[in-house]
């Protein structure tokens, strides 16, 4: 594979090396913006919490989901596309491609935003359980707070870790400081919630502008565009079911078991933070490592990239052991006695989590390969079993009931993927790594970049060991 290398290049260290440090370095930031960044939600959810009340929060955690609707939507059209193919070009067409996937994220925030307030205030004639003021405010913090985790995800595939950091800081440390001094001067509320993170993540965001790096020119839009929709129709539908199996479930379990309740399992899911911290912090390394691993060395060693990081999130769950086992302390302290009787709940919470971060890595490494239909069947057979158990269970076992109807999705998830990959593992190791499904007719292939960029002795190629 490398035997176009010139002499001169034999002399230089090698690209494993190389590239092995890069991330190393990559790696490290991400870690460190996403223990900040964890650290901070958890202060937000803990004064949201006691500054609202449990109903309120309740409301807010219905609210949190539609959000997350509006980044699902994102994942699909922006974010997965850039962040694989993104590691893939070579750095003149990389800096067109990025600045085109920039103008399709203003776009795309400025749509959602639209579509979110009209879809909004149509239902204010139908329920009173948002107002219209709350609607406003909440439409703004959906389109400001996709702009901002753009740049953060725009800075980490750059390799710009402080970059990072600081618009991470001057979003949810800014959030955290609005948030408390609401709460001390008694005015939070629904609505100066999410002013406040409309407000720090559009300062967020502010920072890539500013700078001058980031420049919003239409040129590049079409071709980014063109790039990405092919990934973008196939991971629609399956992040659309991922969300509709978890927190569809959660908007549908409101009228089961109440907002406060919705708003006590909500805050017994902060508790997972620690697991939380590792699934994020892989989440802005494993898409853009597997890429790079497979288009160089193969689907075999991709898959070793998807398992190990496996092997990280068991082990990181390790350290949510003592939180099961000092749990009602900690609860009671952290979040008030009204919070206790949750309890069972977090303990199915952390299994959740855990077994959706094993699903998280198996859907990334489908998705790097190109095999997009087992993850749409197993997201949309899990979306279906949640739903479908979800009253029952509710209705008998209440809270508890609901999180284990979402637990069981997960279950369902991971179990399909994996038949998947013991049914095909022969015929997936033996495909061949160096097509290139996400380039057009248009423009370079992948495959083509990847070449060029070993030619020159720049090539990508990780070590798994």
């Amino acid at each position: 594979m490398f035997s176009s290398l010139s002499p001169s290049s034999v002399s230089r260290p090698s690209p494993e090396r190389r590239f092995s440090s890069l991330l190393r370095r990559r790696s490290v930031a991400a870690l460190v913006d996403q223990v900040m960044v964890s650290g901070l939600n958890f202060l937000t959810g803990v004064i949201l919490v006691r500054g609202l009340g449990l109903a309120n929060f309740g409301k807010y955690a219905v609210a949190y989901a539609i959000l997350l609707y509006a980044n699902s939507l994102q994942l699909s059209f922006v974010t997965a596309p850039m962040l694989s193919i993104g590691p893939l070009q070579e750095p003149g067409r990389r800096h067109m491609y990025l600045e085109g996937m920039y103008a399709v994220q203003v776009l795309s925030s400025i749509f959602l935003l639209t579509a979110v307030a009209v879809f909004g205030l149509v239902a204010t004639l139908f329920t009173r359980f948002f107002d219209f003021p709350f609607i406003v405010a909440f439409a703004c913090c959906v389109g400001t707070f996709q702009l901002q985790d753009w740049l953060r995800r725009y800075y980490l595939l750059q390799r710009r870790g402080v970059s990072a950091i600081l618009t991470d800081s001057i979003s949810y440390l800014g959030q955290v400081i609005l948030l408390f001094l609401l709460w001390h001067a008694n005015r939070l509320s629904l609505f100066t919630t999410f002013v406040a993170m409309a407000v720090t993540s559009f300062g967020g965001f502010l920072m890539g502008p500013f700078s001058g790096e980031l420049k919003l020119r239409g040129q590049h839009l079409r071709m980014a565009w063109q790039e990405s929709t092919a990934m973008a129709r196939d991971l629609v539908v399956a992040n659309q079911a991922r969300w509709f199996g978890i927190q569809g479930v959660l908007i549908i379990a409101t009228n089961i078991v109440g907002p406060p309740s919705i708003g006590g399992l909500r805050a017994t899911q902060n508790m997972t933070g620690p697991m939380n911290l590792a699934l994020l912090s892989l989440d802005n390394v494993v898409p853009a490592r597997l890429s790079e691993e497979l288009y160089a060395r193969g689907v075999e060693s991709a898959y070793r990239v998807a398992k190990r990081a496996t092997i990280v999130i068991l082990k990181a769950s390790t350290v949510m052991v003592p939180v099961i086992i000092f749990g009602k302390p900690i609860l009671r302290f952290i979040y008030g006695p009204e919070i206790v009787p949750f309890y069972g709940a977090m303990i199915i919470q952390v299994f959740n989590i855990l077994l959706s971060a094993v699903g998280r890595m198996q859907f990334y490494f489908f998705r790097s390969v190109q095999e997009i239909r087992p993850v749409l069947v197993a997201n949309i057979a899990s979306a279906i079993i949640s739903v479908g158990i979800v009253f029952p269970l509710g209705k008998t076992l209440g809270p508890l009931g609901v999180i284990c109807s979402s637990t069981i999705g997960q279950l369902v998830i991971v179990g399909v993927l994996f038949s998947y990959w013991m049914r095909h593992r022969t015929r997936l190791l033996a495909g061949n790594p160096l097509r290139a499904p996400f380039a057009n007719h248009s423009s370079v292939s992948c495959c083509e970049t990847l070449n060029d960029e070993v030619s020159r002795g720049e090539g990508s190629a990780l070590s798994c060991e």
